[in-house]
């Protein structure tokens, strides 16, 4: 049986609401991850010496910056996404009573 998210064939009770339902804990874990993102771009320029609202391209550590930066943005949104799957996974499981 495939996982609830790559299934493309759900059944007809699955057609309308739940299906809309499912997708809100995913995507939603996605657009939470921009605050830790926004907190911790500001604590990495100020751990690399960066001035506050300078240009990153002219700094020396700018290439540090934007590398460190981009890979911790993938990690988190990766991150929430994945926790709203699991929340759905145990929502579904536990809550609503269906079966693995």
């Amino acid at each position: 049986m495939l996982p609830l998210a790559f299934n493309v064939v759900l059944p007809q009770s699955l057609r309308r609401k739940p299906q809309f339902a499912l997708a809100v804990l995913p995507i939603g874990g996605m657009f939470s991850s921009f605050w830790p993102i926004f907190v911790f771009a500001e604590w990495l320029g100020h751990a690399l010496g960066i001035p506050h609202n300078a240009p990153i391209k002219n700094h020396p550590n700018g290439v540090i910056w934007i590398a460190v930066f981009l890979s911790v943005m993938v990690f988190l949104v990766i991150l929430g996404y994945l926790l709203g799957w699991l929340a759905n996974g145990l929502i579904s499981r536990y809550v609503l009573g269906w079966p693995a």
